[in-house]
């Protein structure tokens, strides 16, 4: 009875026809199929802990969830909810409470970005033809622009500091995807 249960989904992930569908068989095929990018992740996911811990950074419970409400009122704001837009991407809470963490750390890793000014703001409309609203709207628009560009060059530098930690780093591989 429950050592049948509990094997069942130890070992056995599905029976089609009766014929059984091995976890390991879906590990593997799993594997196959996203393990290069997987072990990306994680490999870069260590290198940015490790930079983290030894420049002694740190990102206090507050941080955290003033980002996590934030993004969820923005997620609000689309219609949606904070639940079904991390179930849609296979996430649960405490992924997504994970990735703000790694990215407020990566925020402070990079250090300040150059502010973005309204000069800024006039080129992007002019290079993009951004029809800009008159009135109340304008400095709403204004306003998303500006967070905009700001979240485009904090996300370069972001890039450019991985690139530099990867290129500085001693990483083994003993699998090939």
């Amino acid at each position: 009875g429950v050592g049948i249960y509990y094997v069942r989904g130890l070992v056995v992930a599905a029976t089609v026809n009766g014929s059984l569908v091995s976890r390991w068989s879906v590990l593997k095929e799993s594997e196959k199929r996203a393990g290069k990018s997987a072990l990306e992740y994680l490999v870069t996911k260590k290198i940015i802990e490790n930079e983290v811990k030894a420049k002694n950074i740190n990102v206090n419970e507050q941080e955290v969830a003033d980002e996590m409400k934030k993004i969820e009122a923005s997620i609000v704001s689309e219609g949606q909810t904070l639940s079904a837009a991390l179930a849609s991407q296979g996430m649960t809470k405490a992924d997504f409470r994970s990735g703000v963490m790694l990215n407020k750390e990566l925020e402070k890793l990079v250090g300040t970005i150059a502010p973005v000014g309204d000069t800024d703001v006039d080129a992007f409309i002019k290079e993009n033809g951004i029809k800009i609203a008159a009135g109340a709207d304008a400095a709403g628009q204004r306003s998303q622009i500006k967070d905009q560009i700001q979240q485009q060059k904090l996300q370069k530098a972001v890039q450019d500091l991985v690139v530099d930690l990867k290129s500085k780093a001693k990483v083994s591989y003993y699998v090939t995807y």
